[in-house]
């Protein structure tokens, strides 16, 4: 069975997983099902915190959530509608959401628990309605499972329409992976895919052109966000040569379009977030571009993280 713990610097327990084999992750149902650590070894690296944490600096939940993987619902970045920032529209309706949403600050119960997983549930309230309007369940199941840690989203429509949505990930990575390796000898490896660069301050307008792939250097400057699209395959990794390991991030999504977004505050901050999106920033403002699930119909994704040794 996952163990209840309790860390001093955090508000709430938390649950940990493992498969025994030396990957741990640690959850928290009443913290947005906010994915806190991920840490894995390898034959000849031990204990290595793949996801960044920092419980201090996790104790500010909700006014700041940084670090471990927070999920982003009904939509990842920001809204925008009549020149107003954190509005959106729906049938003509104006609604006013923060950036990323409310998932991630919601209260999960625990419905299912093994050694190794963790299923966990939320829905819409008469908050979440008054600024989504629509009824929703969002089952979350945590895993290990040889090494590596999967994050499945399923979110079910219980309203008697359609439900435009969008969902994103948000890892942040550590970087380096070991102590005696340096932030900026890491490199970012990615598929063969497509730029997507913003034309209009709404994100309505925006052009696309293709994107060779290859090793790109985290040390350059990544704070305006970067969006890509149309991967060769789906996966990125984090190549930190002087340890000899790698952050593989493994993406699949059941909605028609998939991106995503490459962001850290500065070159020299402890985390690197490589964020799979079904949608690109205001999404609401391109109704054509929402995924929308019919009623009683559900859509699902997935995340996986894994250490490997290169």
């Amino acid at each position: 069975m996952a163990r209840k713990l309790h860390i001093p610097e955090l508000s709430s327990d938390i649950i940990e997983i493992t498969d025994g084999k030396g990957a741990v992750a640690q959850i928290a149902p009443m913290m947005g099902a906010w994915g806190l650590s991920y840490v894995a070894s390898t034959p000849n690296h031990k204990d290595v915190s793949v996801l960044h944490r920092d419980f201090k600096e996790m104790a500010l939940y909700p006014t700041k959530i940084r670090g471990g993987s927070p999920l982003l619902f009904p939509f990842p970045s920001w809204v925008m509608a009549q020149s107003q920032k954190d509005a959106y529209e729906v049938g003509n309706q104006l609604f006013h959401l923060p950036q990323h949403g409310f998932l991630r600050k919601q209260v999960f119960k625990v419905v299912s628990q093994t050694d190794d997983s963790v299923t966990l549930e939320a829905g819409s309230t008469a908050e979440t309605l008054a600024d989504y309007p629509f009824e929703f369940l969002a089952q979350i199941t945590f895993s290990v499972t040889n090494g590596a840690f999967s994050t499945n989203v399923k979110v079910k429509n219980l309203s008697s329409g359609k439900m435009p949505m969008a969902f994103g990930y948000h890892p942040y990575l550590s970087v380096p992976l070991a102590s005696q390796s340096q932030r900026n000898d890491v490199l970012l490896e990615m598929p063969y895919c497509t730029e997507i660069i913003q034309k209009s301050e709404d994100w309505i307008d925006y052009r696309s052109e293709p994107f060779n792939g290859g090793k790109v250097m985290i040390a350059s400057d990544f704070s305006g966000t970067r969006y890509f699209t149309q991967f060769a395959y789906p996966f990125m990794r984090l190549l930190d040569k002087t340890s000899g390991l790698a952050t593989k991030v493994q993406w699949r999504f059941g909605s028609n379009r998939q991106y995503v977004a490459l962001w850290a505050p500065d070159p020299k901050s402890p985390y690197f977030c490589i964020e799979p999106w079904s949608n690109l920033p205001n999404s609401f403002g391109r109704p054509g571009e929402l995924s929308q699930i019919e009623p009683g119909a559900s859509l699902s994704f997935e995340l996986i993280l894994s250490l490997e040794e290169i």
